[in-house]
C-alpha cells in the first residue's frame, strides 16, 4: 500500500496531516509521490496519528 493509499484508507487529508505534524502540505505531497521519505521520528508521529504500526508506515515507502 502506498502512503497516499494509506491516507485515503484512513480518511485523512494531506492538509490535515500536515497541520498535525507541523509541516507543509507540499512535503506531505512529496511523501505521497514517494519523492522523499519522512525521518524516523516523524514516522512514529504519523503512525500514532493514523493509528497504525510504524512498520506499516515504513512499508509504504519501501521500493515496490
Amino acid at each position: 500500500m502506498s502512503f497516499s493509499e494509506l491516507l485515503y484508507y484512513k480518511q485523512v487529508r494531506q492538509k490535515d496531516l500536515a497541520v498535525k505534524l507541523g509541516v507543509t502540505q507540499q512535503l506531505i505531497s512529496k511523501w505521497c509521490k514517494n519523492r522523499c521519505q519522512p525521518k524516523l521520528q516523524r514516522i512514529k508521529s504519523i503512525a500514532m496519528i493514523l493509528d497504525v504500526s510504524v512498520d506499516e508506515v515504513i512499508n509504504c515507502f519501501m521500493e515496490k
